[in-house]
């Protein structure tokens, strides 16, 4: 059996970044695929920190996706689902150095995205 995919605004990773990238809460809209694409999850809470509630379980529990969204907005932290109750949400310098290197390259990705929108 073969299956066909359709290409729909929701499910086109191009069009929900472009959209996330000005309007962070659009992630709502986006297909469930594209809210655990972690680009695409960062433009929205790099652009706002609140969109987080839109994104998948697995990529509220990301300390890198949980730092963006609470730096763009306090309240984002309630929508962030901590691994244990002692993880520590709040940002540090160390925490860039602590970055891997897929991270590190997905936040110029996303502060590029953002600057050329």
């Amino acid at each position: 059996m073969h299956y066909i995919s359709i290409r729909t605004p929701q499910n086109d990773k191009d069009i929900v970044l472009a959209a996330v990238s000005n309007y962070g809460s659009a992630l709502e809209y986006a297909s469930d695929h594209l809210k655990e694409d972690k680009v695409i999850v960062l433009a929205a809470v790099g652009q706002d920190g609140t969109a987080l509630q839109f994104a998948s379980n697995h990529l509220k529990s990301d300390r890198f996706i949980v730092m963006i969204a609470v730096a763009n907005s306090k309240d984002a932290l309630q929508f962030a689902i901590p691994l244990r109750t002692s993880t520590q949400l709040e940002p540090s310098v160390d925490d860039l150095f602590l970055l891997e290197k897929e991270d590190f390259v997905i936040l110029l990705r996303v502060i590029y995205v953002q600057h050329t929108s």
